[in-house]
């Protein structure tokens, strides 16, 4: 997290918006567009009834974000969610792994925090 003299709430803020594109980059990369596309409309229609976008799931219910991208797609959605963490924030910054449910929103949240 960064610092500045706009204040730490407005700069977590502007942190997970930038990390949560960074998510979505990197998992449209690794599904590919259209096989991302499909994913993430579902997961937008079928968990959040199309209320919100994709990245706006990410920020404010990250555990229902990992809970349907898991479900739709299992085994594969972990490794996914593994390697999508240790793509976006290496150890350094927070030293978390995607092992085991939950671990997805633990990150998100500990960003926020800060």
């Amino acid at each position: 997290m960064y610092f500045t003299i706009f204040g730490d709430r407005l700069m977590s803020q502007t942190n997970i918006s930038i990390i949560a594109d960074a998510m979505l980059q990197n998992l449209r990369e690794s599904l590919g567009a259209e096989a991302y596309d499909i994913v993430m409309s579902r997961i937008v229609k079928d968990y959040f009834g199309e209320k919100i976008d994709i990245h706006t799931a990410i920020i404010q219910r990250p555990e229902v974000f990992e809970s349907a991208f898991v479900d739709l797609l299992g085994q594969m959605g972990r490794i996914l969610l593994t390697k999508l963490l240790d793509d976006i924030c290496p150890e350094s910054i927070i030293d978390l792994h995607y092992s085991k449910a939950g671990d997805f929103a633990k990150y998100v949240v500990a960003i926020q925090n800060g």
